[in-house]
């Protein structure tokens, strides 16, 4: 599921100073996924753990692909949503991390100090020109001290393509 995507308006930006007019095509998109990954827990006991159902599960010992080895960890994952129209990456990210909820920020918390590693996955593409003004994301107070009070890492992944 695409969080965000749409063409980014040259006319909101200055440059040098100045108002730029005219029209950039900027594809954006910003998705992000809240990971819980465990060697001594099982996927099916890191999902009975969360009030929060997951969007995959992996287990350890599956196959990874063919050929490919094996999983050495069990993985929940659940892709977090956009709860309105905001920009996922300006706005609408804090909102769906705060949205969860203090407890459920606590559930992660425990399964954490069971020796699961929790991780926020942030990954965004952007396709065309573009400038830093333009294709940035951020995570206000409230969104860190969830993921604080949650034991979470974060990992961010940006690609740009012209």
């Amino acid at each position: 599921m695409t969080l965000f995507q749409g063409t980014q308006s040259e006319e909101s930006r200055l440059v040098d100073g100045g108002a730029v007019s005219g029209e950039v095509a900027v594809d954006m998109a910003v998705r992000a996924w809240l990971v819980v990954t465990s060697r001594d827990l099982s996927a099916g006991a890191i999902a009975a753990r969360l009030s929060l159902s997951p969007d995959n599960i992996d287990s350890a010992g599956e196959p990874i692909k063919p050929g490919g080895g094996s999983r050495i960890e069990s993985v929940w994952k659940r892709e977090l949503s956009p709860l309105d129209s905001r920009h996922f990456g300006t706005e609408g990210l804090s909102a769906a991390i705060e949205a969860l909820g203090i407890e459920l920020a606590g559930e992660f918390r425990s399964l954490r100090d069971s020796g699961a590693t929790c991780l926020l996955d942030i990954v965004q593409e952007v396709v065309g020109e573009f400038d830093s003004a333009s294709t940035g994301f951020r995570l206000d107070a409230s969104a860190v001290r969830w993921l604080d009070a949650g034991g979470f890492s974060v990992s961010i992944d940006q690609y740009f393509y012209e």
